[in-house]
């Protein structure tokens, strides 16, 4: 019960520093995303690339 817990906390820790990446209190850098991007047009490439990569034959 308590690995549980601390896998709980973990994801609630993680979603409060996406939270507030989103929100601009953090600022937060990766070396997976291009910084020449202009900010605005990051949302949309890496929502593209989830989706390219998320693709099923039908």
């Amino acid at each position: 019960m308590e690995e549980i817990q601390r896998s709980i906390d973990y994801v609630d820790a993680k979603q409060t520093f996406y939270n507030d990446v989103l929100a601009g209190r953090v600022r937060y850098f990766s070396n997976l995303i291009d910084t020449g991007t202009p900010t605005s047009e990051i949302p949309e490439r890496l929502a593209n690339a989830f989706h390219a990569g998320h693709q099923t034959n039908a």
